[in-house]
């Protein structure tokens, strides 16, 4: 059964973009491949955060924007056998356009 996730307050849901081999053909082991800094698809949001106020402020970002995130700042589930990250939208380093 496949579930839809739904991040709460002014959390983001992405989903990794795989870059493709090397166009030289060399093969790089794992450890050398992982990086800190990964781009990613937003597949879901939150409905955003609340002031002092109790007023809503939408997120910036949307469904399907692609963007730059620290894998460190991430937490990580795993859904239907698929790695996702869940992070706070002040924790996107950038936005690709």
């Amino acid at each position: 059964m496949t579930k839809t996730i739904l991040p709460l307050a002014d959390r983001v849901v992405i989903r990794i973009i795989k870059t493709p081999p090397s166009l030289s053909g060399i093969i790089l082991p794992e450890a050398h491949t992982e990086q800190q800094v990964e781009r990613g698809l937003v597949i879901a949001i939150g409905k955003g955060r609340r002031n002092d106020s109790g007023h809503s402020i939408p997120l910036e970002l949307a469904v399907n924007d692609e963007v730059f995130f620290s894998r460190f700042a991430a937490e990580i589930v795993v859904l239907d056998g698929e790695e996702l990250f869940i992070l706070r939208e002040d924790q996107i380093l950038a936005l690709l356009k």
